[in-house]
Order: C-alpha cells, then sequence, then structure tokens
C-alpha cells in the first residue's frame, strides 16, 4: 500500500541526490507498517514503499512571511499559441480625475482674414474632459454614376503642360523666405536684360559710382561688351567719355586709380588667384595675400562722389557646390560690409541691404560664341552676323560705316549749331538710306545712285535737313511727299502700320542720341514732339521718332518706357502719326527703320537667338 508523505509534494524533480531525506523517508514507511501488524490485522504480502529521488531544496532565510498572495486573475490554457483579442467598434475612455478649474474663452472673434493666413497660435488646453461618445450609424454610400469599364487611362503629367513664358527677368536678388532657392535663397525679381542678369541693382538709371563683380564664363567676351555698355551708359548720363584705367600691381600691391569718370577694371582671370572661404568668409589670395580687404576699402569710398564703374572680373568656376558654395553671394556681402542673409524675426531683404550699397553682381545668358555676337550685333544696330569674333571688331565695323567720308552725305545734310559728331553722322547715314531707297523704286531710268542723287534729289529737294518751315520749326529731316516715288520709296524705308505713308501728307524724322539724357528719363524726346505743337501742319501729319538701338538695351521696362512717352503725347495731341523706330544698318548704310516695339520684342523674346 503506497502512501504519501505530508507536506512532500507529488511533483518533485528526478535527479536531485539528498540521501539525508530519503533514510527518513524510508524509516517511517516501515514503522506504520509493523504498528498495524501487532494489532492483529495480517500482514500485506507485498510492501510498496514510495521513494523520492529528488525534491527541490530551499535555503531557509530570515524572512518572515506575512500573508499569502494570491494571484489576481485566474491563468487559463489555451489550446493555441495565439491570443484572440477581441476590440471594440469605437473607443471608449473614462472620466478623468482632473477637474475644470476655469472655463477659457477666445480673446477675438476670428475673421475671414484670419484663416487666409498660413501661420495660427493655437491655445492649449491643460484640462480635458472626454465623455463616452455613442456609435454614429453608418451608412452605406454608392456613387451616382457607373465607372465605364475602359482599362487604359491617360494621365496628363507635368512634362505635358503648357505655360506662357514670362518675359520679364530680374536685375537684382532677393533672398527668399523659405530658403529653397540656390545661393542662399536669393531670388530674382526685376525686369530681363537683353545679355546680362544682373545682381543688386542696376547700373542704367544711377548717377553714383558701382562697384561691379563680373563672372567670366571663359568662352564669350562678356567683360569688353560689359565695359561698352557702361560707356555708353555714362555717356548717357553725364555725357562725354569716361576714362579706361586698369589695376596695377606694384610689389604684391594693387594700385586702383580713381574711380569717378572712370571705368577702372581689375581682372583676377590670369595669375596665381586662390579662391577659398575661410571662417565663413570668401577670400581671393596669392602669394599668401587677400586681396578682398583692399576690395572692401574701394567699395567703401563709392558711396558718394561722382559716376564712375569699378569692375571686378572673377572666374564664374569659382563657384563651387562644395567646396565654395555660395562663394559670390558671400562675397557681395563681405564688400558691402553688412549681413545681407535674413534670420529669425528680421525684415531686412537682400534687396534691402544691397539697393543702398554700390555693390552689383553681374553673369549672362550666353555661354556661346555665335548667340552671343549676333544678339550683341544688334546693340551695334547691326544685322545679326556669326562673323564677328571680338567686341572691338564689331564696334570697328559700326563706327567705319558711320563715320565714312563719301560726299553724298555731306551734299545732303546740313549741319546744325550745335549738333553732336554722333547726331550728324546718324542723320546722314540715315538720309542716305533713305535716297538709296527712293533711287531703287525710280522709273525715270536713273541707273547710277550718284547721278540721281544730283539730278533729282538734291535738285528737287525731296530731302531737306536743319530748314525751317511753317512757324519757325527745325526737323532734322524733311521728305517732300508730293510724288509718288518718294512715297513708295519711303513705305519700303520705314515699317509703318496700316497701308504706310500716304501721299501729300508731310513727314519729319527726328534722331535722338540719348545723350546726358538718361538722368532725365528722355525728356528731350517730349519736347522734341512739342515742337510741332500749333504750327498750321496739316492734318495726320507723320513724325518719326529714331533712336539708336543701344537705348533700347537698358532693360525692357526702361526700353518701353521710351515707347510710352511717344505713345502718350499721341494720345492728348490727336491729328498726328506719330511712331518711334531705331535704325538698322546693313549693306554700308542705313537699310531701314525698324519700329522700336518690333525691335524690343526680338531682343527680349529669349535668352539666345
Amino acid at each position: 500500500m503506497n502512501k504519501k508523505q505530508d507536506g512532500l509534494p507529488e511533483n518533485l524533480l528526478e535527479g536531485d541526490r539528498q540521501s539525508g531525506a530519503k533514510d527518513s523517508l524510508k524509516k517511517s514507511s516501515v514503522t506504520s507498517i509493523d504498528e498495524s501488524s501487532e494489532e492483529g490485522e495480517p500482514p500485506e504480502k507485498t510492501i510498496l514503499i514510495s521513494f523520492v529521488d529528488n525534491f527541490m531544496g530551499l535555503k531557509k532565510n530570515s524572512g518572515v512571511v506575512n500573508q499569502s498572495v494570491a494571484p489576481e486573475i485566474q491563468i487559463e490554457k489555451f489550446s493555441s499559441k495565439y491570443f484572440l483579442v477581441s476590440t471594440r467598434p469605437y473607443i471608449q475612455t473614462s472620466r478623468t480625475t482632473h477637474k475644470v478649474l476655469e472655463v477659457v474663452k477666445p480673446q477675438h472673434k476670428l475673421t475671414k482674414e484670419d484663416f487666409q493666413t498660413q501661420n495660427f497660435r493655437a491655445s492649449i488646453i491643460k484640462n480635458l474632459r472626454i465623455d463616452r461618445i455613442p456609435i454614429l450609424q453608418i451608412k452605406n454610400i454608392q456613387p451616382e454614376q457607373q465607372l465605364e469599364g475602359n482599362k487604359d487611362f491617360k494621365v496628363t503629367t507635368v512634362q505635358d503642360l503648357n505655360s506662357d513664358r514670362i518675359t520679364h527677368k530680374v536685375t537684382h536678388f532677393a533672398e527668399s523666405k523659405s530658403g529653397s532657392q540656390n545661393q542662399k535663397g536669393y531670388i530674382y525679381l526685376e525686369e530681363k536684360d537683353p545679355v546680362f542678369i544682373w545682381g543688386g541693382g542696376s547700373p542704367h538709371g544711377s548717377d553714383r559710382p558701382k562697384f561691379i563683380v563680373h563672372l567670366d564664363h571663359g568662352n564669350v567676351p562678356s567683360l569688353q561688351f560689359l565695359q561698352v555698355l557702361l560707356r555708353d551708359t555714362y555717356k548717357e548720363i553725364e555725357g562725354g567719355e569716361p576714362g579706361a584705367q586698369s589695376v596695377e600691381f606694384v610689389a604684391n600691391e594693387p594700385r586702383i586709380p580713381t574711380v569717378q569718370k572712370n571705368i577702372v577694371t581689375l581682372d583676377l582671370t590670369d595669375g596665381d588667384w586662390n579662391p577659398s572661404i575661410r571662417n565663413n568668409k570668401p577670400v581671393i589670395e596669392r602669394n599668401g595675400i587677400d586681396i578682398v580687404p583692399k576690395l572692401r576699402e574701394v567699395a567703401s569710398n563709392l558711396y558718394t562722389g561722382q559716376l564712375g564703374y569699378f569692375i571686378l572680373n572673377v572666374p564664374k568656376k569659382w563657384e563651387h557646390p562644395i567646396r565654395r558654395k555660395d562663394f559670390f553671394a558671400q562675397l557681395v556681402e563681405r564688400l558691402s560690409s553688412s549681413k545681407i542673409t535674413t534670420g529669425k524675426g528680421k525684415t531686412e531683404t537682400f534687396v534691402d541691404k544691397v539697393k543702398s550699397s554700390p555693390i552689383l553682381l553681374v553673369d549672362t545668358y550666353f555661354s556661346n560664341e555665335n548667340d552671343f555676337f549676333r544678339k550683341v550685333s544688334k546693340y551695334f544696330s547691326l544685322t545679326a552676323s556669326k562673323k564677328f569674333s571680338s567686341i572691338g571688331q564689331i564696334e570697328a565695323v559700326k563706327e567705319k560705316i558711320l563715320k565714312k567720308n563719301d560726299w553724298k552725305r555731306i551734299a545732303l545734310t546740313k549741319r546744325h549749331e550745335n549738333e553732336s559728331y554722333e547726331h550728324y553722322f546718324w542723320k546722314a547715314l540715315i538720309v542716305e538710306g533713305l535716297a538709296r531707297k527712293l533711287w531703287l523704286e525710280n522709273e525715270e531710268g536713273f541707273t547710277d545712285f550718284e547721278d540721281f542723287l544730283k539730278k533729282k534729289v538734291i535738285r528737287d529737294g525731296i530731302i531737306k535737313t536743319e530748314v525751317a518751315i511753317n512757324g519757325g520749326i527745325i526737323p532734322d529731316i524733311e521728305i517732300d511727299t508730293s510724288e509718288k516715288l518718294v512715297i513708295d520709296g519711303l513705305n519700303s524705308f520705314v515699317e509703318i502700320e496700316n497701308n504706310g505713308h500716304l501721299l501729300n501728307i508731310p513727314a519729319f524724322v527726328e534722331f535722338e542720341t540719348g545723350i546726358s539724357e538718361g538722368a532725365y528719363n528722355f525728356r528731350k524726346i517730349r519736347n522734341t514732339l512739342e515742337k510741332y505743337l500749333d504750327k498750321g501742319l496739316p492734318h495726320e501729319t507723320y513724325i518719326y521718332i529714331v533712336v539708336p538701338s543701344r537705348l533700347l538695351f537698358r532693360g525692357k521696362k526702361r526700353a518701353n518706357m521710351i515707347i510710352q512717352l511717344v505713345n502718350s503725347w499721341k494720345e492728348l495731341n490727336e491729328g498726328y502719326n506719330v511712331e518711334i523706330f531705331t535704325p538698322v544698318i546693313g549693306s554700308g548704310t542705313c537699310s531701314k527703320l525698324v519700329p522700336a516695339k518690333k525691335f524690343i520684342n526680338s531682343i527680349y523674346e529669349d535668352n539666345k537667338e
């Protein structure tokens, strides 16, 4: 018979070898059997003794069990190792113990303008009470229309998007608030220039000295054209020619001439100049000497004084996306001695900082030499050509044609008192070009141009210059339109709208150089038109205002302003056919007069021809 010992568990682990425990248990079992036999009960034939080989030994410690601990939850046996957790169709929240101390009301009522702003300030609620929300009724929604069973769908991508080209470009930079633009967030703001991209302003409307940082691409002569552009701008504002100077180095120290009344050039594309950014500042050094502090000294002296230009010519390749990121933008900052970038809580932008500074940054659209020369040739009023190889060559061709010594021009024209050389040369060139158009239209047997001039144009007085007419008016050029020959030639020479020039209606040509007039916004153009008022001229008199094409290269906004000067006068004074033109040089003379509006569209249409 098996008997269990009190206090011993049945599932003791095997393998625990403690002999003392086994002996005690064995002895207790034998004694109980002997005692039962003394009472007269027959002994068992088979005695079963339970042996416990192993049991868990526990070390006694000094701790006292104060109370029994029962598990908080009954553990159930699962047949699977995965558990199924039931969820509720809605969130059940219990009420928090926090109490509402006070009721917070909005400080003001929101308006429509408040919702249109991008940033909102939100009040934080410290104590929130959440009540149970009953389950909402769920409804099935069906589409109002059944989709067709087409399997193929056409999706319009960005590449298929058509957008109109924006012709306006910028002449200075500003910083983007989002900072997503290149060059520290600078973006272009203003109008387009036909050749250059101006940053920080424009040199054309200011009579103050300017420090210009020119980015040289190396494959187009943009520096030479910039020098010509600034020379002509100086003449338009101040009159006369500026001096041309270069910076020389003596013992590695730059000797900088006076900037006022001069165009001073420092070319850093030649020599062992090394750019770098050190301590977050741009450095340009040679032989261990940084030239930027000297350049800052030059810039600091250009806030006042007479007009002049200092050109710093630097390789565009100095800008590097990793080693010298934003190099030129930082160079402008250092030269202007002001931090241009904006920070949190600041309202000043790049334009706010730089517009009061004489520092300008200029780049060019062109990296292709042929495209560059086709556009630049129009600046000199020449027809576009790929044959030019330098700015000096283009200008030499233009000057040779303009100032050609020819008896025909002298015989056809008179020089007005105090008339400038440039004005006279252009007037003579236009007269010769018009006379050639008349000769090509003649049907009177004149096969020689010189013979036609002597026996027809000069003898009959078809074209006159600087001769007083009704009321003392002295036009630059007067054209007698009483013959069909003249009308045909004039309509071939001057591109005008509608049916062209009409018979027996007077036609006058006025040429404006723009010299010494840029600072007055070309007021001289209006003065020229006003001299024709109330002089008893026939109705619908034609007045052709002609300006050199260089005046239209000063930005599209400025070019359109010149056209508006003429159009506004025309609107106020009915009875005059007034248009503005620019001359085109071809075949050794002035081949035609092109409407200024058409010419502006051609040079500002895109960056390339």
